[in-house]
């Protein structure tokens, strides 16, 4: 989940960025069609990411034709990303040059958006930080919410892999991001923990279940060093008695972010491209 400009910006330049899979052994036939399909694709994309996930063996050859595609599809000025958690086909590019590597194609994707933001907009996403006034969350609220919210809104730090919010929690309130990644994540009926989102800095959770004074459903970890602000639901219910103007204000601002949310959440669906693994 991303501010609404990067999320403008991946709309643009995403589909420059391709994951190919691959299933079976990657002999000598089957490693020359990858090669082809590959080097012929590589001309019009910035990004090419092999997932290896379901590959058995490798031979010698194709270890071979790999690395000459990498080097070739490097000088096209595409990066070569794999998604290879068991290390089948780690190796050097060019020199001590390494390969981005990663274990799942959530974490693959994560990546790949911040490599194009930085390409085409110049700036580091996975540096960014917000001051509060402006975060993107209250570009369209007026001054009276803001400066409610930002009276009203507590601090709060988190280490990498710190509990920000556990499922079914009935206390925790909205949070504001500020700075650092936050994970996302549900635990199925079969004990499995997916991982649904990676929120960044200039995004916001929980607003539709502190307005509906509901459990937060999912938990929340941070993922590296995260700050960020939160309006509890004792701070939000004394605005609503004080105030009954001010609080349907701040409401609108909330739901106006939830609907960008389900609207960003549907339009992934709908393009097939809602990764939860």
């Amino acid at each position: 989940w991303r501010p609404e400009a990067d999320r403008r910006l991946l709309d643009e330049y995403g589909r420059t960025a391709r994951i190919y899979e691959t299933h079976g052994d990657l002999l000598f036939g089957g490693i020359e069609s990858i090669v082809r399909e590959i080097s012929e694709a590589s001309h019009g994309l910035d990004l090419v990411v092999l997932d290896v996930r379901r590959v058995g063996e490798v031979a010698d050859v194709s270890r071979r034709l790999l690395d000459d595609l990498h080097r070739f599809v490097r000088k096209q000025g595409c990066e070569v990303p794999l998604i290879d958690p068991d290390g089948l086909l780690v190796r050097t590019a060019d020199g001590d040059d390494v390969l981005p590597t990663f274990a799942t194609v959530a974490a693959a994707i994560v990546w790949c958006e911040d490599w194009l933001i930085q390409r085409h907009s110049g700036r580091h996403p996975s540096e960014e930080t917000y001051r509060f006034r402006d975060h993107p969350l209250f570009t369209r609220a007026s001054a009276r919410v803001v400066d409610a919210l930002e009276r009203s809104m507590q601090p709060h730090s988190y280490a990498d892999g710190e509990s920000i919010v556990a499922e079914s929690d009935t206390d925790a309130g909205v949070f504001v991001i500020m700075g650092g990644r936050v994970r996302c994540s549900l635990t199925t009926t079969d004990g499995i923990t997916r991982h649904l989102a990676t929120l960044t800095p200039g995004t916001c959770f929980g607003e539709v279940y502190l307005v509906a004074d509901a459990p937060h459903p999912l938990a929340l970890h941070a993922d590296g060093s995260v700050e960020l602000f939160e309006l509890t639901r004792d701070e939000f219910a004394k605005i609503g008695q004080a105030d009954p103007e001010l609080w349907a204000a701040i409401v609108a601002t909330f739901m106006s972010a939830f609907r960008d949310d389900l609207d960003r959440t549907l339009r992934s669906l709908a393009a097939g491209r809602l990764i939860t693994r």
